[in-house]
């Protein structure tokens, strides 16, 4: 993993009680590969005992999504891509929380 954010109703400052967790993962295209392949190790390595459903090629984006729903109520998203399809991921305001490589620095996504 290269770099992931937070985006959404919690980036945009407007969740509820009732909003989900929109998580972005970014990787390096010549690492997505095996990334894809370990996809949902990755998402239980934090969400244990989530139960998923794995989207690939989210409608036809160009990227792939995973939800979730832990056993706490817990709820989301989590979009998977790599560095050239990162601006397709998401649109509006983000907040950073992994950047290895300054792939988000100055970055702003559109809004969709």
């Amino acid at each position: 993993m290269a770099a992931a954010f937070l985006g959404g109703s919690y980036a945009a400052r407007t969740a509820t009680d009732s909003s989900d967790l929109d998580l972005y993962v970014v990787t390096q295209e010549v690492d997505y590969p095996r990334f894809f392949v370990g996809r949902l190790d990755f998402l239980l390595s934090w969400a244990d005992g989530a139960s998923l459903e794995d989207m690939p090629n989210f409608e036809g984006l160009g990227f792939d999504m995973l939800g979730f729903k832990c056993p706490d109520g817990l709820w989301g998203q989590v979009a998977l891509g790599h560095t050239r399809n990162m601006m397709a991921l998401h649109g509006g305001p983000h907040v950073v929380l992994v950047d290895k490589r300054g792939l988000l620095r100055d970055v702003t996504f559109p809004l969709l």
